[in-house]
């Protein structure tokens, strides 16, 4: 079982580094001070050894015995920033705080300014959770100011924060959550400018629709073997809890690309193919691309969750 000190040890570490990768890529020469400020504030006024509030005071002294636990949750963030911005939506609604973590951790990396979903993990009960969202919503306000400052030489991006520190009480949480929400709807128009840049085209999937056959449609034609039912979540996800009827072939791996051959291992151009998520969101790209292979693709809209309520059997594990 992942520790909360570990979780936070490695979101503290993360924010050192990514920072640095950051303010590089996006600060102007003589910014270097600022830089080292960012990142003292980020980790509390103690700074990397200590003091109140800083990573020390946060995470406790460690024993080397959880090294495992460590290098699985930084291997899962490493893993998140490979995914698009409907996965790491569907992981911020994870029952497991390390998925959630990983996921707001990965939205600053991919510099996505999804301000309201970071906002309202703010109030996660997990601290280190807390953290990432906090760290994401500064990185938001770097790259915004940074877009504003691009046409002036000399100027060095600057940043705000609003909290959450690390271990603060209810009230205070209430206090952050207030003032980012003051700041997301101050700037609503310029972080739609940067969204923009971020994603500059639409993406392939939003030209998909979503398949207009009822879920009893859905359970009759997987019956008589006239269509079959592919997750496109990934392993973890599927490892968490699947469909009896399904079969795995995350997005991810589709995105970086599967051989015909492949593909005719687990699909049929002899059945329509039922795609399901976690909401609804990743079916549409992974339709695209699967329709130009050839297949009969019928993207769900209902969710993993959202299909077990609906009656489909849930594989034992």
């Amino acid at each position: 079982m992942m520790t909360k000190n570990w979780i936070t040890l490695c979101g503290f570490l993360g924010i050192a580094v990514g920072l640095i990768a950051v303010a590089d890529s996006g600060a102007q020469p003589g910014g270097m001070m600022q830089k080292k400020e960012m990142m003292m504030k980020m980790m509390g006024k103690g700074g990397m050894m200590g003091g109140k509030g800083g990573m020390m005071d946060c995470c406790g002294m460690m024993g080397g015995g959880q090294k495992k636990e460590t290098d699985a949750v930084h291997k899962m963030t490493m893993e998140c920033c490979k995914k698009d911005k409907g996965e790491l939506c569907d992981m911020l609604k994870s029952d497991k705080a390390e998925e959630r973590f990983s996921a707001a951790f990965a939205i600053g990396e991919k510099k996505l300014p999804l301000t309201a979903e970071l906002i309202g993990m703010l109030n996660d009960k997990s601290d280190p959770v807390r953290q990432a969202a906090r760290r994401s919503l500064i990185l938001t306000s770097y790259h915004l100011d940074a877009m504003r400052k691009e046409n002036k030489k000399g100027a060095v991006a600057g940043y705000v924060d609003y909290g959450p520190r690390p271990n603060v009480n209810e009230a205070n949480v209430k206090i952050s959550v207030k003032n980012w929400t003051t700041w997301a709807k101050t700037n609503d128009k310029d972080l739609k400018k940067l969204q923009q840049r971020v994603e500059p085209t639409s993406t392939a999937g939003e030209k998909s629709k979503h398949t207009k056959d009822s879920l009893e449609t859905v359970q009759a034609n997987l019956k008589s073997k006239k269509a079959i039912l592919i997750d496109v979540r990934e392993k973890t996800e599927w490892d968490a809890g699947h469909l009896a009827a399904a079969r795995l072939l995350p997005l991810s791996q589709l995105t970086e690309g599967v051989s015909a051959s492949e593909l005719a291992k687990i699909l049929s151009k002899d059945q329509a193919v039922y795609l399901h998520c976690g909401s609804g969101k990743r079916v549409l790209p992974a339709a695209e691309i699967l329709r130009k292979a050839g297949y009969t693709i019928q993207p769900l809209a209902s969710g993993y969750e959202a299909l077990v309520k609906a009656g489909f059997e849930k594989a034992s594990k």
